[in-house]
């Protein structure tokens, strides 16, 4: 009995053993738990980008093809912009899902002196996770759509493949510079990266 339990036991050297295997094989399996958690991020953030084209595409159609004048940063305080909140225009089309707003991955990464103390995100600090283009609304809000993407055709040589409606406020999926760091929903409701954007992104839009 005694010489039983001896060979049951297990020694100091096997259980360093052990530990280093089970070591090893977390070492291996968090970074592509991670790796999978970030990519189904950027893909449910690219799924709502397509959510907000179709909503804004259901607003031109029951508002004769004019894009709407809103504030684009609702919880802003103070508040800077003119109009009612951007999803105010959006909400019939989106069952009120304000939840769509948000990206899952949104956070406060690089941001300016004039973000909020204790604001975590985006979304916390102004409403949403997504920039809306100031194009749109500060030269063009209640403008048609067609005239607004006709002059950035004339005076920016971008087309509605390059002209962005919405993006990520910033590289929520990625580091800065690579591509597909960030979402976008251009104006012909496609949504794509930012290679797909970089010549909207050096032009200003």
């Amino acid at each position: 009995m005694h010489s039983l339990r001896r060979r049951a036991a297990i020694s100091l050297p096997e259980l360093l053993v052990v530990i280093g295997i089970i070591a090893l094989l977390i070492s291996i399996v968090v970074p592509v738990v991670g790796k999978a958690r970030a990519a189904a991020s950027r893909v449910k953030c690219a799924a709502q980008l397509a959510q907000l084209g179709h909503a804004f595409q259901g607003y031109l159609n029951d508002f004769g093809g004019k894009v709407p004048l809103v504030n684009p940063l609702p919880d802003q305080n103070p508040q800077r912009f003119a109009g009612p909140p951007i999803w105010n225009a959006f909400d019939t089309y989106l069952s009120k899902n304000r939840a769509v707003w948000r990206c899952p991955a949104d956070s406060a990464i690089n941001v300016g002196t004039e973000f909020p103390i204790g604001k975590e995100t985006y979304a916390d600090a102004y409403g949403l996770s997504y920039e809306y283009n100031f194009w749109l609304n500060t030269f063009h809000g209640g403008d048609a759509f067609r005239e607004a993407l006709n002059d950035a055709k004339v005076k920016l040589g971008i087309d509605s493949s390059e002209f962005r409606v919405f993006n990520d406020f910033s590289h929520f999926h990625g580091p800065a510079g690579r591509e597909g760091n960030m979402n976008f929903l251009f104006a012909d409701w496609h949504v794509g990266d930012l290679g797909a954007a970089a010549k909207s992104l050096l032009a200003g839009l």
